[in-house]
């Protein structure tokens, strides 16, 4: 993939953009549906939550008082025999609201960025700024200020058997994630000073505990084995083996991922009560992050007083058969939501098909798969070209089969690194059509991403009219997508209030101001209680 140029005009006007090439660029080649499956299902990086058959029928005080702690929230937890646990509305919530804001248990830097982003606030850091450790030289830091906090927190158990535990492990990803989540969270859950735990904690350790019940008792080898090593690094105490091992065992089927602006991978979590929400392909709530890596909930539908929360754990742009048959061979279980039956499964057989629903000729996919990785490898016309041939091999597949839309996103990736905007401009604009209709009638991170970018790049080709429509479409969808605190939310917002000349007062430095934009936003209130509802209007 085509990098970006040193001398890059576009350099110093979006971080933005420039993340979403450097993300592109730092991706492997482009995996076979097959091939990524596969990686799919040894990683616990995709959001996991844990569903329950055997126990839904348990009876357990612990549920009650679980309940009774959300109840004041406006939800609930509930008992069901097909599911097991369940999050359910205890009053309406409004399309754009955040359902639910809660602090992960345990949360920990993904392996594969420790060499850009700092191990306490798992923010970015430039080349030249970043400091190791200088214990372990393994994890870097963003300033002091990280480094003395993650000392308190973590390193300072975690410092000298990190680089042991990650060899033992044969650097292996996933099981260093589900180490340091599970050691983390038991050394939490064993602290002896009550005083000292903040307010909240018990419910907390209460959660961890209830969700650990709901999980299945099989022996678990890989767990045991991981947990042993966690022993020998010095990470965990032996009594603490068992509790270890069945966070570990856990973690499969709860863990969650936190991904940044352009939707890159960045650190997993272990969130108990994120975990109450189970699967939909028509989900009413998308999980988002906010600026102090609380996750948020967000109502990408109108939700009525007794609808179940759910979100999805795969992408609902897939093909159903195969989301499908990925929740099946991971959860254990056949979805049986609105998108997996009639009429959302003929329309999605678009997404695999022909212009008319037919097969697509297998030799023609893997023709596809196999020019797209040579481009991968190619740099600005050599790249291009192969991309147009990859693109000519699918014939007359849908506008919306998978293949053709990733295609399409690499094409405009690969204009947008070699500075011929006009086209990025056209591509990016059809990529994000292509995905709202995918991805419709509900809102999607990808779709806001894709719009963003695309009203960003129409901003300095001076096309004001594309700009105001992109806006407009980012606007929708990360309303409904992404945390109250988004920045891009901000930068939306005072775009939209200095086109309509709302806001005059900015040219002349003005500071502190407000925006009235016809009372379709508000300004996310100052929320200290993390699983505080807040309301945030809508369209």
């Amino acid at each position: 993939m085509s990098a970006l140029a040193e001398e890059q005009p576009l350099s110093g006007k979006s971080s933005l953009v420039t993340n979403v090439l450097e993300a592109a660029g730092a991706t492997q080649p482009e995996e076979s549906l097959e091939d990524a499956w596969e990686r799919m299902q040894k990683s616990s990086s995709a959001q996991r939550v844990d569903v329950s058959y055997e126990q839904s029928k348990v009876e357990d005080s612990s549920v009650a008082e679980q309940d009774a702690r959300l109840a004041r929230f406006g939800l609930g937890v509930e008992l069901d025999a097909s599911v097991g646990r369940k999050l359910v509305a205890r009053r309406a919530f409004q399309e754009g609201s955040c359902v639910l804001k809660v602090e992960p248990f345990a949360a920990a830097l993904l392996p594969r960025c420790r060499e850009r982003r700092c191990a306490h606030c798992f923010c970015s850091i430039e080349a030249g700024h970043r400091k190791k450790c200088g214990g372990c030289g393994h994890v870097l830091y963003c300033g002091p200020a990280c480094q003395k906090k993650d000392w308190k927190s973590h390193h300072r158990r975690e410092c000298d058997g990190g680089p042991a535990l990650s060899a033992a492990l044969n650097n292996d990803e996933t099981a260093v994630s589900d180490a340091i989540l599970a050691c983390r969270a038991a050394r939490r859950m064993r602290k002896n000073d009550l005083r000292s735990r903040p307010v909240g904690e018990k419910g907390a350790i209460e959660d961890v505990k209830l969700m650990l019940k709901f999980c299945t008792s099989e022996d678990d080898a890989r767990a045991r084995a991981i947990a042993r090593h966690c022993v020998g690094a010095d990470w965990c105490a032996e009594p603490d083996v068992e509790l270890v091992q069945k966070l570990i065992k856990a973690s499969g089927r709860n863990n969650f991922c936190r991904q940044d602006d352009v939707l890159d991978e960045v650190s997993a979590l272990l969130s108990p009560v994120g975990a109450l929400l189970n699967h939909s392909c028509y989900p009413t709530t998308c999980v988002a992050y906010d600026a102090q890596g609380r996750q948020c909930f967000m109502a990408c539908r109108n939700i009525s007083e007794g609808d179940e929360i759910t979100h999805s754990y795969v992408d609902c742009g897939v093909p159903t058969e195969q989301r499908r048959e990925r929740l099946r061979s991971i959860y254990g279980f056949d979805c049986a939501c609105e998108r997996c039956t009639a009429p959302w499964s003929a329309r999605d057989a678009l997404l695999d098909g022909d212009e008319e629903g037919r097969s697509v000729s297998p030799q023609r996919l893997v023709r596809n798969e196999r020019l797209r990785r040579e481009a991968h490898e190619k740099e600005g016309d050599e790249e291009a070209a192969l991309l147009d041939e990859a693109l000519a091999a699918l014939g007359n597949c849908s506008e919306t089969h998978v293949h053709r839309v990733q295609t399409q996103q690499a094409r405009a990736e690969c204009a947008l690194g070699s500075e011929r905007y006009d086209d990025a401009l056209e591509l990016f604009r059809e990529v994000a059509e292509l995905r709202e209709k995918i991805y419709a009638p509900l809102p999607h991170a990808r779709v806001a991403l894709d719009y963003f970018t695309l009203y960003e790049i129409a901003n300095w080709q001076g096309d004001a009219r594309t700009a105001r429509a992109a806006r407009e479409r980012a606007r929708w969808h990360l309303e409904r997508t992404a945390a109250p605190d988004d920045r891009r939310l901000e930068d939306l917002h005072v775009a939209a209030a200095i086109t309509s000349n709302q806001t005059a007062d900015l040219a002349e430095g003005m500071i502190g101001f407000s925006v009235d934009d016809g009372g379709d936003w508000e300004a996310p209130p100052d929320d200290d209680d993390v699983w505080e509802p807040v309301e945030r209007g809508s369209e």
